[in-house]
């Protein structure tokens, strides 16, 4: 008995396919794939301008300057009410020069006759007389400046804590925002992508801006409300020290004329009797005397009236003088104090023109931010659009040096499905086989390989 053996094998054709898709395989294999650099696209035109404009003016933190300006305008117009104040104290002072006494020249001295050897006349002796005071006037009103740093004292002590509550309000608004800008993420699967991340940007950069805008607003509106109150209370203060002063100087200035009215009537009267008195025995005495004495002392009379009527004349005409000056004095005071309120129209104005200006400032602020917002979003989505370009070009220049591995492989699945075709060769030992036997399996092997060799170059 001799040793027989068994030998299974593909059918020649399919085994040769099988062969020519190994070796294109692993030719296949030892090249080295050219794959494309995956690119991320940069910053558009739009959010690199958006960027540009911190500092500028409408931009973020751009408003510092403007509003600066308005606080310089303001300050301004409070140096002019200041000033208008001061003049209206200069004013004061002058009115008060004004009220001033007229002294008096030297007035009508009386003669006294001398009459002849035969007449002794004698000379009325008259008291103290009555002499004409000045009337003292008190300190007066002493205009004082507006302080700017009173108006610390009228701030509103909860003003930050009101503040607080609103930012804190404004803050928990934004996280409630963020909260369902995640849930409608996560329900569109696009939880933690670049929209996501942009979205939460915006909303972050939103909820910072409204905060800015709502602490200026807040702290501006408690800034001039404590303003307007210290300038009121100032005004109200200056108001009253001079109707004080003028109440007060208008009564000493009565109760000094009623007094010098009453003085010079009780010495009129004392004057008038002791006058009286005396010419009553003067007339006795002189007619006792001669009729030459008589004719002396009519001479006498007459030359005294015509210097009494002169002193007369020229004590009207002081006091006419005296009484213009005065006018003068007041209009000259009136016109100060048109001068005072020209300041404090102009300080007024000038002070809301600051005011003015720092709405100004505020509205080209939030006027920048939104066109930055406007800006950054148009950039966002070009940059969006511009990235979904590169990486389509990514996934096409991958695709294409990946196809020869993707051909190779439905390939080799067809082969996969391909139904089995299997030929046996069995040999025996020890018994010689038949010539046929052995022509017949030279002629299957040969056969096998040459159509293998023949369909290798045909597998791409």
């Amino acid at each position: 008995m001799g040793t027989e053996t068994t030998i299974m094998r593909e059918a020649a054709e399919i085994e040769a396919r099988k062969l020519g898709l190994m070796d294109s395989a692993k030719t296949l294999a030892g090249d080295a794939i050219n794959l494309p650099d995956q690119q991320v696209a940069g910053l558009t035109s739009s959010q690199n301008w958006a960027g540009a404009q911190t500092g500028q003016a409408g931009g973020i933190g751009g408003y510092r300057a403007l509003a600066q300006g308005g606080y310089d305008t303001m300050n301004r117009g409070l140096g002019s009410m200041g000033q208008a104040l001061g003049a209206l104290g200069q004013a004061g002072q002058t009115l008060q020069g004004s009220y001033g006494q007229y002294g008096g020249g030297p007035g009508y001295q009386a003669g006294q006759y001398q009459a002849g050897p035969g007449y002794q006349a004698g000379q009325y002796q008259a008291g103290p007389g009555y002499q004409s005071g000045q009337y003292q006037a008190g300190p007066g009103y002493d205009a004082q400046g507006f302080d700017p740093n009173s108006v610390s004292s009228y701030m509103n002590p909860y003003e930050d804590q009101a503040v607080q509550s609103a930012l804190s309000d404004i803050r928990r608004e934004g996280t409630i925002a963020g909260n369902q800008q995640d849930a409608g993420a996560v329900a569109a699967g696009a939880f933690g992508g670049s929209r996501q991340a942009l979205q939460s940007s915006e909303l972050g950069r939103n909820v910072l801006n409204q905060q800015a805008r709502t602490a200026v607003g807040m702290r501006q509106a408690g800034y001039q409300n404590a303003m307007q109150q210290a300038q009121g209370a100032f005004a109200d203060q200056q108001r009253r020290a001079q109707a004080e002063s003028q109440f007060g100087t208008q009564m000493g200035q009565q109760a000094f004329e009623n007094q010098q009215r009453r003085a010079q009537a009780q010495n009129q009267f004392g004057t008038q009797i002791g006058q009286q008195s005396f010419e009553d025995q003067q007339r006795r005495a002189q007619a006792q005397n001669q009729f030459g004495t008589q004719i002396g002392q009519q001479a006498f009379e007459d030359q005294q009236r015509r210097a009494q009527a002169q002193s007369q004349f020229l004590t009207t005409s002081g006091q006419q003088a005296f009484e213009d000056q005065q006018r003068r004095r007041q209009a000259g005071a009136q016109m100060q104090q048109g001068i005072a309120s020209g300041y404090g129209n102009i300080g007024q104005a000038t002070a809301n023109i600051g005011a003015q200006q720092m709405n100004a400032a505020q509205q080209a602020q939030q006027q920048g931010l939104a066109e930055m917002g406007a800006a950054s979003q148009y950039g966002a989505l070009q940059r969006q659009v511009r990235q979904q370009g590169l990486d389509a070009d990514y996934a096409n220049q991958s695709a294409q040096a990946y196809e020869p591995y993707t051909r190779l492989g439905f390939l080799s699945d067809i082969y996969k499905g391909a139904p089995s075709s299997q030929s046996i060769l069995a040999s025996k030992t020890g018994t010689s086989p038949s010539m046929f036997q052995q022509a017949a399996g030279a002629a299957t092997g040969i056969l096998g390989a040459a159509y293998g060799a023949k369909n290798i170059g045909k597998l791409f």
